[in-house]
């Protein structure tokens, strides 16, 4: 599910209101970022993120601004520096979260 993702090459965009680097899928509309709180409720943990919705750079948290933890995959990480490029990832599968390793480009 979801196999689009897998070897896909991310192209650094800049830098989000944390400091952390975000990117863009140079294959298609997919982004990747890091958010401190997915839907900005205060409870959430610090992941890795793609998701199909450009992130707004000068926020922290609920980067996608759609107040809802709603994207594509995830990788939770103390690690702002930069995502895993290969590594074990939860990916949305319609009906729940699924394990699968993704090998990115960066």
């Amino acid at each position: 599910y979801k196999e689009f993702l897998n070897g896909l090459t991310f192209v650094e965009e800049g830098y989000t209101a944390s400091g952390a680097r975000y990117f863009k899928a140079a294959e298609d509309e997919q982004y990747l970022y890091y958010d401190y709180d997915c839907n900005g409720g205060g409870n959430g943990k610090k992941r890795w993120i793609i998701d199909e919705n450009l992130p707004d750079p000068s926020q922290t948290e609920d980067l996608d601004q759609d107040g809802a933890c709603n994207y594509h995959a995830r990788h939770n990480s103390d690690d702002t520096y930069g995502p895993p490029t290969a590594a074990v990832w939860q990916i949305w599968c319609g009906v729940e979260w699924a394990n699968t390793i993704l090998h990115l480009d960066m």
